[in-house]
């Protein structure tokens, strides 16, 4: 069994729930291996893709027009909601969640109507 060297010590508590912690009496938190250690990503991703798609039911609520554009461009929620929250360049560098609260939802509009059509500068 090869062990990572990392330690669970400092991991979200939720995985003491999905087994992937374990500890003694004591309090001694043992390494995880490496199955273990692809658990742990596998369950964060699924968090991750969680909150993102919250993040996007949040936006059609206050804008269901750019929600549902970025959507429709994407053609998957979850990729839709990771570009609303990452820089884009063409935003200068910010999420375009961040545009949008700076006022700046024609600039997103555009964008996302330059990647439907293959526009990516």
């Amino acid at each position: 069994m090869h062990t990572s060297g990392v330690t669970s010590a400092g991991f979200y508590p939720e995985l003491s729930q999905v087994g992937i912690i374990s500890s003694s009496p004591k309090g001694d938190v043992r390494r995880m291996d490496i199955t273990e250690l692809a658990q742990l990503a596998e369950l964060q991703q699924l968090q991750h893709e969680r909150s993102l798609l919250e993040l996007l039911d949040a936006l059609r609520a206050i804008d269901p027009e750019v929600a549902e554009r970025a959507i429709y461009v994407f053609d998957d929620k979850t990729s839709a909601a990771g570009w609303l929250a990452n820089p884009v360049m063409s935003l200068g560098g910010v999420m375009p969640l961040q545009a949008l609260a700076e006022g700046r939802r024609a600039d997103v509009l555009r964008v996302l109507g330059q990647i439907s059509h293959g526009v990516y500068a």
